[in-house]
């Protein structure tokens, strides 16, 4: 017998991997929670002054599946506690207001976001009844950044069973108010099975596109051209328990805007760096 031919007999002998089902198991009643911690670094440089700015962000959620069934998902989302620390000014405010906002996702059976309910009533919160203030935060915070922060928790993982080298796409978008939005496309790759949880890396490609013009935020992006040189993250699913346990992404991007600011035009470079972090658990994380 050649010295290959016990490998060749074990590789006969070795029973198949079998494909994991990187698929969230969700039924009416269910209840977890989130902790997300979002770091940004940035420079902005406006004629000819450089500020350094950053914020660390943790929000801590609770998820209650209102509905589950063959037409998709309701899943209510409730803020327990938001924090911010950094040297933008009036976030923390806002983010002290947060504690209680309730919002609802109904969500096809692909996770993708279709009506966000209690959205006045979250602006409301925020701001009280300061109609132009009510335009420039939720040109800031707008339904389509609340839909994209849902999606990419719910919707990361493959639209069928994978085993290890797998690979799948996806076509999303990153929305950033008032700046614009970066629109991805995703490869995500399933890297490793293990008992602590199957391993998911991907990585983007992104294209930036200015906002629409006539928006309501404090000032209107006129013209831009970010680019992203690094768009990437990984996540840790539990196939059998059915849900996520962790998720991370890391963002660089780097360019010019011009921006409108009272009638006048003033171009802006901005070199950003953003990094989240989520991760789910069936005890309450704000307690910890």
């Amino acid at each position: 017998m050649t010295p290959f031919a016990p490998l060749f007999v074990a590789a006969l002998l070795a029973p198949a991997q079998a494909d994991a089902p990187l698929t969230w198991k969700l039924k009416t009643g269910d209840v977890f929670y989130a902790k997300s911690v979002n770091s940004m670094k940035q420079t902005v440089e406006v004629l000819g002054n450089k500020m350094d700015q950053e914020q660390d962000q943790t929000t801590f959620h609770k998820y209650t599946v209102k509905a589950a069934g063959k037409d998709g998902y309701v899943i209510e989302q409730v803020v327990l506690k938001s924090e911010v620390d950094g040297n933008l000014p009036g976030t923390s405010d806002i983010a002290k207001k947060m504690k209680g906002v309730t919002l609802t996702y109904t969500m096809t059976p692909k996770f993708e976001v279709t009506k966000v309910g209690g959205y006045d009533k979250f602006i409301d919160t925020l701001v009280g009844d300061d109609a132009a203030a009510k335009k420039q935060v939720a040109a800031m915070i707008s339904e389509d950044t609340l839909k994209t922060g849902v999606s990419d928790l719910f919707g990361l993982t493959p639209a069928k069973a994978v085993k290890v080298g797998d690979t799948w796409t996806k076509d999303t978008k990153l929305a950033m108010g008032p700046v614009g939005d970066f629109k991805m496309t995703a490869e995500y790759k399933y890297a490793a099975a293990a008992a602590a949880g199957d391993k998911v890396t991907w990585t983007a490609k992104a294209t930036y596109s200015a906002p629409k013009a006539g928006g309501d935020g404090p000032f209107t992006i006129t013209k831009g051209s970010l680019k992203s040189d690094k768009f990437e993250g990984d996540f840790v699913f539990d196939s059998k328990a059915g849900r996520m346990k962790s998720a991370t992404t890391r963002v660089h991007f780097a360019g010019k805007l011009t921006v409108s600011v009272m009638d006048m035009e003033i171009e802006m470079a901005l070199d950003q760096n953003l990094t989240t972090t989520t991760t789910l658990s069936d005890k309450n994380l704000a307690d910890d």
